[in-house]
């Protein structure tokens, strides 16, 4: 099986800012894009500015 080597864009949507850091962390250490944000509203928010 063929693993894709193209990076992803995730949002983390957490509150509790050493949980985001941790994913931030994890996701980023395999090469993937991530936003962060704190709540529902911050993120669609972002999602629509974008």
């Amino acid at each position: 099986m063929q693993e894709s080597t193209g990076a992803l864009s995730i949002a983390i949507v957490e509150d509790d800012p050493r949980i985001q850091q941790l994913l931030l962390a994890e996701i980023q250490e395999e090469g993937h894009n991530c936003v962060v944000c704190s709540s529902a509203e911050d993120f669609l928010d972002n999602a629509n500015a974008q």
